[in-house]
């Protein structure tokens, strides 16, 4: 048997299907033209064996009422690998799956959050450049300027007149 691309489609869409009927965790999956690699979380400590007849099971309906049952009348070779992951490194694997995309969407929010304040800082310095150049007091900011005791600035002429 050799898995097009269709075929893999069918096939990642029937497993992630099947595992989340069952309350199982679809980790990783890898499709190859000759052969496939699933990894799942599962609760409890059922048997490897079931856990993939239940894949190959669906996967062989989803596959033959789409594309007719093969020449081999199977799409599975016997047997297939069953290696259970020790409980550290299955449920770290599982720990990871389930906290990596809030972390990383946190980090996202963190750096978007930065930017944000980086680029608003930018902006704050321009215009305070930008209005101290415009009143000809560079140095002096706008906000703080007022008439010195109730004089008016000749700012043509560098003289003073009372406004009174």
């Amino acid at each position: 048997i050799v898995f097009h691309l269709a075929q893999a489609e069918a096939l990642l869409a029937q497993f992630q299907e099947t595992t989340q009927i069952r309350g199982w965790l679809l980790i990783a999956v890898g499709i190859m033209h000759t052969h496939l690699h699933v990894v799942i979380g599962v609760p409890g400590d059922p048997e490897p064996k079931k856990i993939l007849n239940d894949l190959k099971a669906y996967g062989s309906r989803c596959l033959n009422r789409r594309w007719g049952e093969p020449s081999s009348e199977t799409w599975w070779t016997t047997g297939g690998s069953k290696r259970k992951l020790d409980d550290k490194r299955g449920v770290t694997v599982v720990e990871f799956a389930l906290l990596a995309p809030v972390l990383l969407i946190s980090l996202l929010g963190i750096f978007d959050m930065a930017y944000t304040m980086y680029a608003q800082t930018l902006l704050q310095g321009a215009l305070q450049q930008a209005a101290q150049f415009v009143d000809g007091t560079l140095g002096v900011r706008m906000s703080g300027a007022r008439p010195i005791s109730g004089r008016n600035h000749d700012a043509k002429h560098g003289t003073l007149s009372n406004s009174a």
